[in-house]
């Protein structure tokens, strides 16, 4: 949707580790109507931010609470089904996104694998829905068969 009142918008997908990319428009007949080269290589701390979207930049169909999603029966789910070495990897993103500290990845690493499913979830849903956001974000990227299974989509 374009327009006087409307910002043309769209959403690109990109792998992780992608650090450039040339965005191109094309019209109907394959002409290049616009063209921009994007750096994706900014601060940890910006990037700490730019993965908590802000509310009113949710899509209506996400705005349910992230932290409703992960309750119940996803979260039994969750705690059951996620492997130790998703659990890791999860940690390691939840620090690096600066979503939890240092001492709770510590205190949650040396527990055994439900609890440390239960201390992650839990962690994070007393952190809100932002919060929820970046770790259902994580489990996508990491595992993505297991975000498909609990419908987190």
């Amino acid at each position: 949707m374009f327009g006087p009142d409307y910002d043309p918008t769209f959403e690109v997908c990109l792998k992780t580790r992608t650090k450039r990319v040339v965005l191109k428009v094309q019209d109907q007949d394959g002409n290049v109507v616009w063209k921009r080269r994007v750096s994706l290589a900014v601060p940890r701390r910006e990037m700490s931010q730019r993965n908590v979207p802000a509310e009113d930049r949710v899509p209506a169909e996400d705005r349910v609470p992230a932290d409703q999603r992960l309750s119940g029966s996803v979260r039994t789910q969750f705690i059951n089904r996620v492997s130790q070495a998703v659990l890791d990897q999860l940690l390691d993103k939840l620090l690096e996104w600066e979503v939890i500290t240092y001492s709770e990845m510590t205190s949650a690493r040396v527990k055994p694998q439900f609890e440390k499913a239960r201390e992650v979830v839990d962690t994070v849903q007393r952190k809100g829905a932002a919060a929820c956001r970046v770790l259902i974000n994580a489990l996508r990227e990491i595992d993505p068969y297991l975000y498909r299974e609990l419908d987190l989509s």
